[in-house]
Parts: structure tokens; sequence; C-alpha cells
């Protein structure tokens, strides 16, 4: 690694090195796993990896675990993540966001399993000394890999455009 990488970028390419690594694990399980949730309900943990742009041209990357329940093709879950970007203003970000998903019957019947969903929480980023609060709203669509739109909400609107990639591991089964 060329020594102009190893000061303050350090973190970032640690948190690119992650995602990349959970990308990969992810992608190698995708195709070993039976997505069609409709036929499990239980309690899954989802580790996953967000790799998104904000309407300022910052690049952002992440990483995020989803604790949850499927029931009857809709999940609820609590997610924990965070995001890092060059943007040092506004990144790390930290945040703890609550989801509700559904699968779309329709496209179900014609062999496509879509799940649609929406999240709100909350995040925790510094400004220098000051820790800076902010609300955060987002909606996504996909199944493993999904469209992610996300709504941060402190001084002003930081909305970001995405994609996300998830496997979720089964751990109790309700049946």
């Amino acid at each position: 690694m060329p020594r102009y990488m190893l000061g303050k970028n350090r973190g970032i390419m640690k948190q690119i090195s992650i995602s990349l690594i959970l990308a990969i694990l992810l992608l190698s399980k995708i195709f070993s796993q039976d997505l069609s949730f409709r036929n499990y309900s239980g309690y899954y943990v989802s580790p996953g990896v967000n790799i998104s742009w904000d309407f300022s041209g910052a690049f952002i990357i992440g990483s995020k675990l989803s604790i949850g329940i499927l029931k009857n093709g809709s999940f609820y879950n609590v997610t924990f993540g965070i995001l890092n970007s060059n943007d040092k203003a506004r990144y790390p970000y930290y945040y703890i966001e609550c989801q509700y998903g559904v699968s779309s019957q329709y496209l179900e019947s014609k062999g496509v399993i879509l799940l649609n969903g929406i999240g709100a929480g909350i995040g925790i980023h510094t400004n220098g000394e000051e820790k800076i609060i902010s609300y955060k709203v987002s909606l996504f669509s996909g199944n493993t890999i999904f469209i992610n739109a996300s709504f941060l909400y402190d001084k002003k609107t930081n909305p970001d455009i995405g994609f996300e990639a998830v496997l979720p591991f089964p751990v109790i089964s309700l049946k």
C-alpha cells in the first residue's frame, strides 16, 4: 500500500476492505441458499454492505448488521450500521434503524421474490468536538441486492441513493 494512503485514510481503507470481504462472502453464499422467504418463519441475522452516493457527490461505503423476524412474507428488524465517506463533515456516521418490509405477492406469483420496505431511526456523527444526532429514513426494494434511498435530517436534508447487499442467516425457526 502506498505511504500516502496510510495516514488519515487508513480507517476508510479498513472499512472498504471489510465491506469487500463481506460482499465476496455474500456473493459466494447467494447461490447455495434458498431465497424464497415465504417458506421460512423465524428469527434471522443479516450482515450487509452498502455503496451509495449523496446528492453533494460524496461516495459512501458502509456495513451493517440486522437482527429480525420473518413471518408470513413480512419482516421486522433492527439494523445497526456505519457509513463512511471522504466527506469528513458528515462521516463516519453510526446509526440504528427499525425496518419493516413485505414480499410482493403479485411478483411472487410470477416466480419473482421482491421485498419492499421502509426504515426509520437515528444516527450520530461528529463534526470536530460536536456530536450531531440526525434522523434517518430509508426506502428499499430488492432481494439480496437492494436499491436503497436514505434521507438524513439534521440541520439540512442529506439524501443518498445506492445499492445494498445483504444475506440473511436463519437463527431460530418458528415452525
